[in-house]
């Protein structure tokens, strides 16, 4: 399964979960860098289904501070 394959189901399974149409679903997936954009952490702050987790996101393409974080260790 290539990974825009499983991108696909998981936009259908977060559209089901809330009871949305599948188009009003995206998916946003940012490594470092990618597509050239330059992070902004100014977009919402983002909680951990479990509460032990808060991150900013990036208000240009949604990603992670936490996720960003992860892709830069060494």
């Amino acid at each position: 399964m290539t990974d825009r394959e499983i991108l696909e189901q998981l936009r259908k399974q977060l559209a089901d979960e809330n009871g949305v149409p599948v188009d009003e679903v995206t998916v946003h997936v940012c490594g470092p860098n990618v597509n050239g954009c330059q992070h902004d952490s100014d977009g919402p702050m983002v909680e951990s289904e479990d509460g032990r987790m808060v991150s900013a996101s990036c208000s240009k393409c949604g990603s992670l501070s936490i996720d960003r974080a992860m892709w830069e260790l060494p």
